[in-house]
């Protein structure tokens, strides 16, 4: 016979569940019952009166998030949804805000329906902790940086073809001179195409041959590095913009070692150069290498001047 502890803990749905769902039951038949044109109006009145409820510090988030959602979509009724305000538009939920203390999470969100259309791409964030709201301006500042880089993961998709195409033409541009020039092995360009002269072997820089993926981790890797180490804006930028001559620097590395090993060895070498993986990581161990080389050439105390700590970051409990 199961004990009462087993029978709570195999509870299908917890209370703060069945609250909000009796929560949705309400607002639905109270729907039911509402006069056509009156949605507005109603609406309001239950947002307000579902602020009331909150604690005093979320009960302030509701409202300057009204405030703010109001003012800036207009056209969106307000409305609850699961006993939690919300903004609707032809009759679908758009926006809402979930408070901390109604659900037992560890922080208020505003989060969004897929009806908000906020993107066309595959991924895209839905649910904005209000962290700024909850824990106050010194926490924004100290948290912007660890969140900015969430850029760096966001689907470029179609969008980076305008620049992919001109990272692959200079990228095919300087193998070729690099090769010819300073190699002595003579190799024809044809737009993104380098072929031996004796037709023994040739390559197309395709897609995703361009560099954009290996600019975008340089770019990520420089702007932690500038962030972390380094204190002046002139300096950090200086060593965030060095990343895009060492993503294509390390690039021209990486095609000159597979028309070395075709030359060399043969086209079935240059394959291996160009599928192993071990062989890939090459390019991005040099685009390391010179990050590191300009953030030490940059460092403030090489030049005498003090290096300022860096606060450590509190948490919502702590002062900073």
């Amino acid at each position: 016979m199961p004990t009462k502890s087993a029978a709570k803990s195999s509870k299908v749905i917890s209370d703060v569940e069945k609250e909000a769902l009796r929560e949705t039951i309400r607002e639905r038949k109270a729907q039911s019952r509402r006069r056509p044109g009156n949605e507005r109006e109603d609406g309001e009145n239950e947002v307000q009166a579902k602020i009331a409820e909150l604690v005093p510090a979320e009960r302030a988030m509701a409202k300057r998030i009204h405030e703010l959602v109001t003012r800036a979509a207009p056209s969106l009724v307000p409305r609850t949804y699961y006993g939690m305000p919300a903004y609707a538009k032809d009759g679908k939920v758009i926006c809402f805000f979930q408070a901390k203390s109604k659900f037992k999470v560890r922080y208020s969100t505003l989060g969004f329906q897929p009806d908000a259309k906020l993107d066309e791409e595959e991924m895209w964030p839905v649910a904005y902790a209000l962290t700024g709201l909850t824990w106050g301006p010194h926490w924004l500042r100290a948290s912007f940086f660890p969140f900015f880089l969430f850029v760096f993961c966001v689907p470029m998709a179609n969008l980076t073809e305008p620049i992919s195409l001109p990272l692959r033409l200079v990228a095919t541009h300087i193998t070729s001179v690099v090769c010819h020039v300073g190699l002595g092995i003579n190799v024809l360009q044809e737009g993104t195409r380098i072929f031996d002269s004796h037709g023994a072997y040739q390559y197309e820089v395709a897609a995703a041959c361009s560099g954009i993926r290996s600019l975008v981790a340089t770019l990520a890797l420089a702007t932690i590095y500038a962030f972390v180490k380094l204190r002046s804006p002139w300096r950090r930028l200086l060593v965030v913009f060095s990343a895009v001559p060492l993503a294509v620097a390390s690039n021209v590395l990486r095609l000159t070692s597979i028309i070395v090993s075709a030359e060399a060895f043969g086209q079935s070498a240059g394959n291996y150069v160009h599928k192993n993986g071990w062989l890939s990581l090459l390019p991005y161990a040099a685009a390391i290498g010179g990050i590191l080389l300009a953030g030490y050439w940059l460092r403030e105390d090489r030049l005498g001047q003090p290096t300022i700590e860096q606060p450590i970051l509190a948490g919502p409990e702590q002062k900073l």
